[in-house]
């Protein structure tokens, strides 16, 4: 017996149970018992904005409202009877942002799963594929505002983003035979066809289940308008459903009829010029492009509504019901060697630690640093190594190197340590290493906010100071994020033995 990422128990006898048509109530309940996870990618952009030393409200508005699954999240949160007290409902990710503030956000994102953890295989794409969508109905349904000069476009776009979200979070917890089926009918029909074929696959409509989600997490009386199909004849509610229209259509043939057919309705009803929607149609395709390079989401890894794309689900699924052992949305994938903890390798490297500062014509901290990273990597058994050092007088933690699979973006990053505390200013004032795992003290816990959580997102993980003369000059962390292992004590002990050392070397360098 295995379990899906839902964590129900799966056989092919409950399979077929798990298939039996729920009603949008019950799905609702079943989505609101745990919090949805969100895309990493999301989380670091507000560790970013985090990190500048002047951020603006609107700058992390945008790095929120990139991510629809975010988006709910911090509206959720700003609605909430501790933030609003029903007062005045906030539909706006900027409203959201101040309302909540930053200190809110760190400590949210701290506590948030990312969805390249949580799914795999067909579902995860299935969820990838709709939120891509979501992204680029956003940002036609904003643009059709502006050009109507509506007094809030934000919010149309916010609208726009959540029109699909009841869709996303049932694509989480659905069986994924349900999964397989909504996309095989979809190629069948067109995503033109999306809620008939909902209908037919689930029994019911999924807005009505983002209707429920509007209206009980307060996200906003356009998007429930939006959801339920009412005062169809509101130009701002017209923003909405027509951008989600044209996307569909561009989504299947971007030259077809059926794109034609959606640019004539919006030509009609809100009055733009073909040559206005033509420019709209292509900036929306390009920050769309880039949005997916971003996210980690290439166009040519999501097709899901063509032959290709159905072949593709037919093979996972397949594959799923004839692997033993597997969970239905599993396929396998190559896995990184995982590195085993040398004690000799350790030695070797601390030996030629010595050596380096033994000669004169060859010491200096870059020097240094190499070596500790690869008596980490090759002696301790560990995956990535960062290399921080302390900068502007105590204020500013700057990256120095990175070795392993690390965002190369995040080399030269500023991370403020007088702003707030985290937990890279806590370590700062510890003698010794600390090891972050599920089972560290809860003061541990709280402080790995998104500045943290940027570099080591699996929460398993080691940071150590460094000291020099006058004091701690830097940080070291390192983990085991390629091959997706935990720490254990005999890796810890090897970055103990790597660190002292290291510790004392940049005494003798002067540093």
């Amino acid at each position: 017996m295995t379990a899906d990422k839902t964590g129900v128990p799966t056989t092919p006898q409950t399979e077929e149970k798990l298939s039996v048509p729920r009603g949008p109530n019950y799905w609702f309940r079943h989505i609101g018992r745990e919090e949805f996870p969100v895309f990493r990618q999301s989380v670091l952009s507000v560790a970013r904005v985090l990190s500048q030393v002047k951020s603006s409200s609107t700058e992390m508005a945008k790095a929120v409202a990139m991510d629809p699954l975010l988006t709910v999240r911090v509206l959720r949160t700003a609605n909430s009877a501790f933030y609003s007290a029903g007062i005045q409902k906030i539909s706006t990710v900027q409203r959201a942002v101040v309302v909540v503030g930053y200190d809110a956000l760190r400590h949210l994102c701290a506590a948030l799963r990312f969805v390249e953890e949580c799914f795999s295989g067909i579902r995860l794409k299935s969820i990838q594929s709709h939120v891509r969508l979501s992204y680029h109905q956003a940002l036609l349904a904003q643009w059709f505002a502006e050009t109507i000069r509506d007094g809030a476009p934000e919010e149309v776009y916010c609208a726009g983003l959540l029109a699909d979200i009841g869709l996303i979070h049932l694509l989480g917890v659905l069986p994924v035979s349900s999964i397989v089926a909504l996309h095989k009918n979809l190629e069948r029909h067109g995503l033109a066809s999306q809620e008939e074929v909902e209908q037919k696959v689930l029994g019911f409509a999924a807005r009505t289940v983002t209707a429920k989600m509007a209206a009980d997490w307060k996200l906003g009386d356009l998007l429930e308008k939006v959801a339920r199909k009412r005062d169809t004849g509101n130009l701002r509610v017209k923003c909405v459903c027509l951008a989600r229209d044209l996307t569909r259509a561009l989504a299947e043939d971007a030259e077809g009829k059926g794109v034609l057919a959606v640019r004539e309705r919006v030509g009609d009803e809100l009055k733009i010029s073909q040559m206005n929607m033509r420019r709209m149609m292509d900036a929306a395709a390009q920050w769309t492009h880039r949005w997916g390079q971003a996210y980690g989401l290439d166009g040519e890894d999501l097709v899901m509504f063509g032959e290709e794309g159905v072949r593709t689900v037919d093979a996972e699924h397949a594959q799923a019901m004839t692997s033993p052992g597997a969970s239905p949305e599993e396929s396998p994938r190559p896995a990184a060697v995982a590195r085993k903890p040398d004690a000799t390798r350790q030695l070797e490297i601390m030996d030629a630690i010595h050596a380096l500062l033994m000669d004169a014509s060859r010491r200096n901290s870059r020097a240094l640093w190499d070596l500790v990273a690869q008596g980490l990597r090759q002696g301790a058994g560990l995956d990535r190594v960062a290399l921080m050092r302390v900068v502007s007088g105590g204020r500013f933690l700057e990256v120095k190197e990175l070795y392993g699979d690390f965002d190369p973006g995040l080399k030269g990053l500023m991370v403020p340590l007088a702003t707030y505390r985290n937990l890279f200013a806590y370590c700062l004032e510890r003698p010794d290493p600390i090891w972050v795992h599920d089972g560290s003290p809860e003061e541990i816990k709280s402080l790995v906010g998104p500045e943290v959580m940027q570099f080591f997102g699996s929460r398993d993980f080691v940071l150590g100071r460094i000291m020099g003369r006058e004091g701690p000059v830097g940080l070291i962390g390192a983990d085991c994020h390629e091959t997706g292992r935990s720490l254990d004590e005999e890796s810890m002990q090897g970055f103990l033995r790597l660190w002292r050392c290291a510790s004392v070397a940049m005494e003798q360098l002067g540093i």
